[in-house]
């Protein structure tokens, strides 16, 4: 008697082989079906007193997004929180897969609109308001230059001089990063010889160079976001040690400090960094729950090394310090061991968007 089980079972693992065969075949099919173009949508400030600020910042974006698979829309917006959320109604008529805001504050200008369509935000920031460890919309994250932080590490190492004399333009008045330095100089113990709110565009430059030195202080710091290279080449010149804001005058060689390398220009690399990010997280589907966990998950290899993010949601990057010989890493404040920010800057206005 010829016995056929064997070759019974073998025929039925055959069939079950195949069954299983046909069943992964769509699925197999589904992954090389070329999925649709992601579209990614780009708040940008009308005018800035930043040198070509949205120029550089697409500059450093569009270099580093993959051009084929993803689709740029811009708009612009002007520096009010209601500029700021018509702008973002604007932009998410066209249901992008992604909006990107380049500036601060603009998350929570736009976050009505964010509410109307949930969609997800990558806020590409400068940083000059005190870190916020509270997102202003579900599904935001953010990448940044950590200007706030910069400038407290910075501040921390200028207490060496024997007195720092804080020069704050009107502009930057009107955000933290006065208290950012003041912070960082009193963590390191230092002395503040005074402040005063100055005029970039003033040209005679007689009367401040009189009141800092009247004051005793043998260094400066100056605050001016895009501007003031004539007044730190005047101070520079009656014999003060100079360094400035990371967003002063970007062309000056004097010390500064951000998030940044110098690689590139501290714009165009942020928008590297996020274009990076971007390419990372559109692999898989269009979706936004998809896509805000892809981001938040994401690695970037980017301008300013090995970036991941944090549980705040901030892409975070290195503190370096600029234009004092070789860059030098600098140590972030702990924010959660900070004291409460009490008074704070008040303008309205999104930043760099005056």
């Amino acid at each position: 008697m010829t016995n056929t089980q064997p070759q019974t079972t073998r025929r039925r693992l055959l069939k079950a082989l195949a069954a299983l065969s046909g069943a992964a075949l769509p699925a197999a099919a589904a992954q090389v079906t070329p999925r649709r173009a992601a579209r990614v949508a780009v708040m940008l400030p009308r005018h800035s007193l930043y040198p070509a600020l949205a120029g550089t910042f697409m500059t450093g974006l569009t270099s580093s997004l993959d051009g084929q698979h993803v689709t740029l829309s811009t708009v612009q917006t002007g520096p009010t929180p209601r500029a700021a959320l018509e702008a973002a109604r604007s932009a998410l008529r066209d249901s992008p897969d992604l909006l990107v805001l380049l500036g601060d504050g603009l998350t929570l200008a736009a976050q009505p609109a964010l509410q109307e369509r949930p969609t997800p935000v990558l806020a590409a920031e400068f940083g000059v308001q005190r870190p916020d460890l509270h997102r202003p919309a579900p599904l935001a994250l953010t990448a940044s230059l950590h200007s706030w932080e910069a400038e407290w590490a910075h501040a921390r190492t200028l207490a060496r001089h024997a007195g720092v004399y804080l020069l704050i333009s009107h502009l930057d008045s009107g955000y933290d990063l006065p208290f950012a330095v003041t912070g960082g100089l009193q963590a390191g113990r230092g002395t503040l010889s005074g402040t005063a709110l100055f005029d970039p565009a003033v040209p005679d430059h007689a009367p401040l160079v009189r009141q800092i030195r009247e004051s005793g202080a043998t260094h400066v710091h100056v605050l001016a976001s895009g501007t003031a290279a004539a007044t730190v080449v005047a101070l520079r010149h009656a014999g003060f040690s100079v360094s400035a804001g990371g967003l002063t005058a970007p062309d000056l060689t004097v010390p500064r400090a951000l998030g940044a390398t110098a690689g590139l220009p501290p714009v165009q690399a942020l928008g590297f960094d996020t274009g990076r990010w971007i390419s990372a997280a559109l692999t898989g589907p269009l979706t936004p729950a998809t896509i805000h966990t892809a981001l938040a998950c994401a690695t970037v290899v980017g301008t300013r090394g090995t970036l991941s993010v944090d549980a705040h949601g901030v892409l975070r990057a290195p503190l370096t310090l600029l234009g004092a010989g070789q860059p030098q890493p600098l140590t972030a404040p702990d924010l959660l061991r900070l004291e409460p920010a009490g008074l704070r800057s008040g303008w309205l206005h999104t930043y760099l968007h005056a």
